[in-house]
């Protein structure tokens, strides 16, 4: 993130917003505050990395059990104390099947907001070999030659 920081974090304000629990870190929303982009528009909250040459998943970082606290949570942060400097939230490629978008919707609805949600990211799953040897069996006799070769 430093050098995506370095080069695309001109005119942005770093936002990063913790959540903790009895001393434990379960949460982390990676954010900036960008000034004024549009016409009519205060300025906007995006994820770091978000840019055409970005990470491919984005989101918030939430260990697993804790999104229906901390979603709403970071949610309500932002709109409580930092409310008065965006008008636009454009957070783009959080995995489609992720719990977070669900709550976010939610947050949105009951707080009356309008929103234009467009598709996730497409996920792209590999199932690997338990172990290197399987691994290696399970390829073709030729891959399986080169690897041998350039593998100590």
């Amino acid at each position: 993130m430093r050098t995506w920081w370095k080069y695309f974090g001109r005119d942005r304000s770093l936002a990063i917003l913790l959540a903790r629990e009895d001393g434990r870190l379960h949460g982390i929303a990676p954010l900036f505050l960008a000034a004024r982009a549009l016409p009519f528009v205060r300025g906007g909250v995006g994820f770091l990395g978000a840019t055409d040459v970005c990470s491919e998943y984005l989101g918030l970082i939430i260990r697993r059990g804790y999104e229906e606290r901390i979603v709403p949570a970071f949610m309500q942060f932002l709109f409580d104390h930092w409310g008065d400097s965006w008008d636009v939230l454009r957070w783009t490629a959080i995995l489609a099947n992720s719990p977070q978008i669900t709550l976010i919707d939610e947050f949105i609805e009951r707080r009356h907001l309008s929103a234009v949600k467009r598709d996730g990211v497409m996920n792209h799953l590999v199932q690997l070999a338990s172990t290197w040897d399987a691994c290696c069996a399970a390829l073709p006799s030729k891959h399986r030659g080169k690897l041998r070769r350039i593998t100590p």
